[in-house]
């Protein structure tokens, strides 16, 4: 309902929606047959259709404190009261023996001969329902994987962000760098490495890049991939997901691609450097420590979600 020169009422209805706005004067919001932007939105979903419909709700199926969860080709795991737990589908808790404490946050990677995660402090490897510790290596030049904020696994290798470097294994064999070319430094702390066949993103504490045709033989060989600048601000620490199958809001098709959450929104990066962030002009982004982000498909949807822990 709306009153003009306080004597005329007007019912206006909308059917189409395009998402939440608070960036932009909302006495300004465009009124009329397309789609509109809301103001507030609280639990509900915004369909392909543009239409509106309320968010599914959620069933217990074990209590607790959870946090780092990971979860690939129905291996689930993740702390449960500050212990390492496996969890299957039905909600069911294995606790590893002997006990496993993570100091922090955990960070994941799928070689497909094992997964293997790391709090920083220390680094695992979780294979055929068994967690071992990465051995020591007393090869001339080798060393042993370090533990990492950052875990990615991309072309037979496993890549492990360490402050401000990036750490290299010999191909499928991931317990071991060589010392003397798997070391690759940066000039400030990685906040984000995800790979795409082509090429991989990474954003350092500043800026955020496309590392065009990094192929791993090459860049241990010491020949430099090609850096192209893709955005002048960093991503957010912790989000970063490849997906496939997509086509951007500009109807661009994808058919791999990395989204993520960054300072100044979200951002979707295709195969060949090409970025598009995809509420800049619409959504302020709060001042952001670090978060972490699920992209998953619904039927009627396919959602990005990013939890953000806020700054102060």
């Amino acid at each position: 309902m709306a009153i003009i020169n306080n004597e005329t009422s007007i019912d206006l209805t909308y059917n189409k929606f395009i998402g939440k706005d608070n960036l932009n004067d909302p006495t300004r919001l465009k009124v009329g047959d397309d789609a509109v932007r809301l103001t507030t939105a609280t639990d509900i979903f915004i369909n392909k259709d543009f239409s509106m419909e309320r968010r599914d709700g959620y069933t217990l199926i074990q209590s607790g404190s959870f946090s780092s969860m990971w979860s690939q080709n129905g291996t689930w795991i993740g702390i449960k009261d500050g212990n390492l737990v496996q969890i299957t589908k039905n909600g069911i808790v294995y606790t590893f023996t002997p006990l496993i404490v993570a100091s922090g946050k955990l960070v994941y990677a799928d070689t497909g001969l094992g997964v293997y995660f790391s709090d920083g402090i220390t680094i695992k490897v979780f294979r055929n329902g068994v967690i071992s510790d990465i051995p020591t290596t007393t090869v001339d030049f080798k060393i042993k994987t370090p533990a990492g904020h950052i875990l990615e696994y991309h072309k037979s290798r496993l890549y492990i962000a360490v402050g401000s470097l990036i750490f290299i294994t010999d191909s499928n064999m991931y317990d071991i760098v060589d010392g003397r070319v798997g070391v690759k430094p940066y000039s400030s702390k990685i906040l984000m490495w995800k790979a795409l066949s082509t090429g991989v993103y990474m954003s350092d504490s500043y800026t955020t890049w496309f590392l065009k045709d990094m192929n791993p033989d090459e860049v241990l060989g010491a020949k430099m991939f090609g850096y192209k600048k893709v955005l002048d601000y960093p991503a957010i620490f912790g989000t970063g997901k490849k997906i496939y199958n997509l086509i951007t809001p500009t109807q661009r098709y994808f058919e791999e691609a990395v989204i993520w959450t960054s300072e100044q929104g979200i951002c979707i990066g295709g195969p060949n450097g090409e970025v598009e962030n995809v509420t800049e002009k619409t959504y302020s982004m709060p001042s952001v420590v670090e978060g972490t982000d699920l992209y998953r498909k619904t039927g009627k949807n396919n959602q990005y979600i990013s939890i953000l822990k806020i700054r102060g």
